[in-house]
């Protein structure tokens, strides 16, 4: 049957990423954007993977970013 698609779950592998931009670009509501951000030193494998937990902005600070 045709209709949206939702994944189970959402995550985002780093040690995948290839910093193409594709994500970016296919983005509907400009939700995913490349950073300047390129420090990615972390102790474990595991935290090379993000889910919509770790992906989310405070609240405090969306409201700070609009003033």
């Amino acid at each position: 049957a045709a209709g949206p698609r939702y994944a189970k779950t959402y995550q985002i592998h780093k040690t995948r990423c290839i910093f193409c931009g594709f994500c970016e670009e296919a983005c509907p509501v400009a939700a995913i954007f490349m950073g300047k951000d390129y420090e990615l030193a972390v102790y474990s494998k595991q935290d090379f993977i993000w889910d919509k937990q770790d992906l989310l902005v405070p609240a405090g600070a969306a409201a700070a970013a609009i003033r």
